[in-house]
């Protein structure tokens, strides 16, 4: 509603559910609130208020990823300037340094592909070098990590950073194996589309014929029906 410029139904809807459930909505109501002055016209007024929001509130563990979060959405708005955007983006590097755990890491490549999406390198590559450093400390067979890995490097791809991208795919690969097979699927499909980044499309099928040799083992029909469509 308020990307739709419908402002004031935003808000009220937003102060109505955060009412009703304080401990789960006061986040999201951070970014609809600076999504809902934003789409004003009021950047300024956006900014100065996500700057002020209190993220130490007792019983509510979230608030500095919520803000986190609704920085990243203005900078993601493409009727802003770019000073605008950048400067949001900027905050957003900011405020991710008041949150802890694995939305740390997750928010790190966010920040990174927000900053190739504006065009600015340097920035992205600040973050992805942090969040590859969280990654690789994460433990080969923890479920995610080949898709983590396979993030980066899709990120790292866009930016130009081929062999890293390269070196990235490869390692995520190596680890797909200790995932269960139902999984193994959809990450072998994501590395594969980050090899379609490279523009590798020898890389890219050899891959995806593994997603699809794994998906033909699966015995029950509807994980391997899930796993094709993944």
């Amino acid at each position: 509603l308020a990307a739709l410029g419908e402002i004031e139904r935003s808000h009220e809807i937003s102060e109505n559910v955060t009412a009703s459930d304080r401990l789960q909505y006061l986040g999201r109501s951070i970014a609809v609130k600076a999504m809902a002055y934003a789409s004003e016209g009021r950047f300024e007024t956006a900014m100065h208020y996500l700057s002020t929001v209190e993220v130490n509130v007792e019983g509510v563990d979230d608030l500095a990823w919520w803000r986190t979060q609704a920085y990243l959405k203005l900078a993601a708005m493409s009727d802003l300037a770019h000073e605008q955007r950048l400067a949001a983006m900027d905050a957003a590097g900011e405020s991710l340094g008041a949150v802890s755990g694995a939305r740390y890491a997750e928010g790190l490549l966010a920040l990174a592909s927000g900053y190739k999406d504006l065009g600015e390198p340097q920035g992205a590559a600040t973050a992805l070098d942090a969040a590859e450093s969280l990654v690789e400390r994460i433990p080969d067979h923890y479920p995610t990590k080949p898709n983590e890995l396979a993030g980066l490097a899709r990120v790292w791809a866009g930016i130009g950073e081929t062999e890293r991208a390269r070196k990235l795919l490869r390692r995520a690969e190596s680890l797909v194996p200790l995932s269960q097979p139902i999984e193994q699927p959809e990450f072998f499909a994501w590395i594969a589309g980050g090899y379609v980044l490279l523009d590798d499309p020898d890389e890219a099928s050899r891959v995806m014929d593994r997603a699809l040799s794994v998906a033909e083992t699966l015995a029950n029909p509807r994980p391997r029906a899930l796993a094709f469509v993944a």
